[in-house]
Order: structure tokens, then C-alpha cells, then sequence
């Protein structure tokens, strides 16, 4: 008798078990795809400022960089060192021994203004475009009498839209990072979901970068 009734003592127990695993399976899965959603929203949400504020589609190569304004062009500058030199190896040596930025100082520009970011973005587009997986289209926009016509390109292949590429991508990664912190420390769902609409509604104390990617 009372082997029968531990008998169904542990059956029930691993029950409970099993059914506390697939609940939690399921609440795992639940927070990746609301992370996943939270950062597509922000990644959109701050492309689509900067290109309403910038009409960065629609304008020429050289306008493109031209809009890379104060710290940003600084250091979109130096990603386009790495993408434009005869190799990676070359790229890198001019970081490490710059003597334009403070001419006629030759100083290391990876330690000086923490390019690692950019060094690490800069081997990606060369990785990426060597194996032959980016892409672009380009075309000759006309500008009118006495003007000459600009050439203007879209697609990951072109320098500007790689580099806002991954930028965006970090942005919404801030989202769904900070969703994730929020359900760890409350243990609910509904802490993240409030961590996430609180990031929102202060977008604009918490980040700029839809203005200075």
C-alpha cells in the first residue's frame, strides 16, 4: 500500500516537471519572438526618420557622404579607409599610422578613437563582397541644364548603405537587448514589455542616432 502510494507520489511529481519544462520552453520562446518584433519596430522606426529627414535615397554618392555631419563623418571616414584600401592589411596600417587627422602628427587612430567597431564593420563589407553577397544598383540621375549628370547607387554594395545597414541593426538590437534585461530582472513579460514602451515613449532622451548614425 504504501509502495503504491510513492509509486504515484513520483509519477506525479514527474509530471509536474514535464509540464514546468514545456511552460518554460514556451515563455522562452515568447520573449525571443517579442524581442525579435521590438527590434525590427526600432529598426525601422529610426531608419525611416533618417530617411525622411534626409532623403538619403534619393540623393547622389557623394550628397550621401556629405550628410555624414560632425563625429559621424569622422568615423564613417575612417570605415571607408578600410573598404576603399587595396587590402584589409592596408586599410589597418593606415588606422594605425593616420597622419591626416592631425596633420602633421602621425598618430594611431584605432587606439585614439576606439575604431575597433569600425574595423570589425570595414572586414565584414570586404568578407561579404569577396564571396560575392552584396549587391547594388546604379544608375545616372540627370540634374538639369548646365549641371552634370550624378551617378547614384543602392544596395548593401554601396559603402553608405552598408554602414547605416549595420547601424540600424545595432539599433534595434538596443531595443530587443533592453526587453530581454527587463523580463530577466522582473521575471514577467509584462516588465519587459514596460522597459520597451518606457524606451519608446523617451526616444528621444534615450538615443540620437536617428539624427548621427
Amino acid at each position: 500500500m504504501a509502495q503504491t502510494k510513492k509509486r504515484k507520489q513520483i509519477h506525479s511529481t514527474t509530471k509536474y516537471i514535464m509540464e514546468d519544462d514545456s511552460w518554460s520552453i514556451g515563455y522562452k520562446m515568447a520573449v525571443c519572438v517579442l524581442a525579435v518584433l521590438l527590434g525590427t519596430v526600432n529598426h525601422v522606426h529610426v531608419s525611416s526618420l533618417f530617411e525622411n529627414d534626409r532623403h538619403f535615397s534619393h540623393l547622389s554618392n557623394m550628397e550621401r557622404e556629405m550628410t555624414f555631419r560632425t563625429e559621424m563623418g569622422l568615423y564613417y571616414s575612417y570605415f571607408k579607409t578600410l573598404v576603399k584600401a587595396d587590402s584589409l592589411n592596408e586599410g589597418v596600417f593606415k588606422l594605425y599610422r593616420n597622419n591626416m587627422t592631425e596633420y602633421p602628427d602621425t598618430i594611431n587612430t584605432l587606439k585614439r578613437f576606439n575604431l575597433y567597431p569600425e574595423l570589425v564593420v570595414g572586414a565584414l563589407y570586404r568578407g561579404l563582397d569577396s564571396m560575392g553577397m552584396l549587391s547594388q544598383t546604379c544608375w545616372t540621375v540627370n540634374r538639369g541644364e548646365g549641371l552634370d549628370p550624378v551617378s547614384s547607387c543602392e544596395g548593401l554594395q554601396d559603402p553608405p548603405h552598408f554602414y547605416l545597414a549595420v547601424v540600424w541593426l545595432c539599433a534595434g538590437l538596443t531595443l530587443s537587448v533592453l526587453f530581454v534585461i527587463g523580463v530577466y530582472v522582473s521575471d514577467s513579460i509584462l516588465g519587459g514589455l514596460m522597459t520597451a514602451v518606457c524606451f519608446l515613449y523617451n526616444h528621444g532622451e534615450c538615443t540620437r542616432v536617428m539624427w548621427t548614425p
